[in-house]
């Protein structure tokens, strides 16, 4: 992927920054970490759920978010105004393509359902916890038990002061089960929101 990114061909408009920077490549290779070859193991959907909240843990706006969105129970709404016209069209597009969300063109205000993201990540929780000490690691944080005497907290600590259990719409209790593989779960049919008749909207450029 960090070999077709912007220049490379014609409508691939992703910079490598951006890019590196969601895939949580080293700043000298550009070697990525080792979940993204093995969320491969758990299947398209599971790649998708992967790679969009991966996404959304590499920006703190998308971070605040989600956060402020969040209304519990897995559910979430944002409007337009809450980020610049392309993040919103992206982050709709992406959203509905995994269908956590109706697809509405022009839409003001988009009301999401992140159980199915949740779901199909479960057998992979030891992945996420990966990715989200990736993404901590980004920032400073450093995990304790490589480096005893620094003061810094556990993952689970970490991400309890940080909330980041509010950026997927759960209790804290849920999500400490989540990342250990033991929230209970049943198939997310039926949990789909009301489908729109236009379909997607564009892939945005």
């Amino acid at each position: 992927m960090l070999k077709h990114l912007e220049g490379s061909l014609r409508g691939v408009n992703v910079k490598r920054s951006q890019a590196a920077n969601i895939l949580g490549a080293d700043h000298d290779g550009g070697h990525l970490p080792e979940f993204w070859d093995k969320i491969r193991a758990y299947g398209h959907d599971a790649i998708e759920a992967f790679t969009l909240a991966a996404v959304i843990l590499s920006h703190e706006k998308l971070i605040r978010l989600f956060k402020r969105a969040s209304k519990g129970g897995f559910r979430g709404s944002f409007r337009r105004e809450d980020l610049t016209n392309k993040e919103y069209t992206n982050l709709v597009y992406a959203m509905a393509s995994l269908r956590l969300c109706p697809s509405v063109r022009g839409s003001r205000e988009i009301k999401y359902d992140l159980y199915r993201l949740i779901y199909n990540l479960q057998p992979a929780h030891d992945l996420v916890r990966q990715l989200i000490a990736s993404k901590l690691r980004r920032c400073g944080w450093r995990d304790p038990t490589v480096y005893p005497h620094a003061g810094y907290r556990s993952l689970l600590a970490e991400c309890q002061a940080l909330r980041l259990n509010r950026v997927f719409a759960m209790e804290w209790e849920q999500f400490k089960a989540w990342l250990h593989g033991d929230l209970p779960m049943e198939r997310p049919d039926g949990r789909d929101g009301p489908r729109s008749k236009p379909g997607l909207p564009r892939r945005p450029r």
